[in-house]
């Protein structure tokens, strides 16, 4: 969905977000969440899933702050002049994207090992660490929906 739009929008066949970097955004908010609750709980005894609610989406609201931080970011680094252009983001975000790879690592080389591999299955999309139970009230409607609406009838 979000790569159509972005191609509409930049009218750009090549634009999506791991082109973009917006991914390498998100995915670097994430890390950066991850690195605090560690930093966090080393120098106190809470961790982020104490703090609350919010505590429970801490790497989650990371992740979306950091792809919005690097859509604005890209975008301002691809004006020239006044005017951006599709191939200037695009150039930009990958630009971006492997800069935001390379801080990852760095930071998984510098974080203790369990953390470093939180981050990795965070970021390839692993649901090992989260729980049925906090997940939000409107994802389990939503699946019933899409398992509803793409289901055909078998007779």
């Amino acid at each position: 969905m979000v790569g159509v739009a972005f191609q509409a929008l930049l009218r750009n066949p090549l634009a999506e977000p791991y082109v973009l970097g917006v991914s390498g955004g998100a995915a670097l908010g994430a890390t950066a969440a991850i690195v605090a609750g560690q930093a966090l709980g080393y120098w106190t005894s809470i961790s982020l899933s104490e703090v609350g609610l919010v505590g429970l989406y801490v790497r989650q609201l990371s992740a979306f702050v950091g792809a919005a931080l690097a859509t604005l970011l890209i975008y301002s680094l691809a004006r020239i002049r006044g005017r951006s252009s599709s191939y200037s983001m695009i150039l930009s975000g990958v630009v971006f994207n492997a800069t935001s790879a390379a801080m990852i690592l760095f930071a998984e080389y510098l974080v203790a090992p369990d953390r470093a591999q939180e981050i990795l299955f965070f970021i390839t999309g692993h649901l090992s660490g989260e729980s049925a139970r906090w997940s939000p009230p409107w994802w389990w409607p939503c699946c019933w929906e899409w398992s509803c609406s793409t289901a055909t009838p078998t007779s």
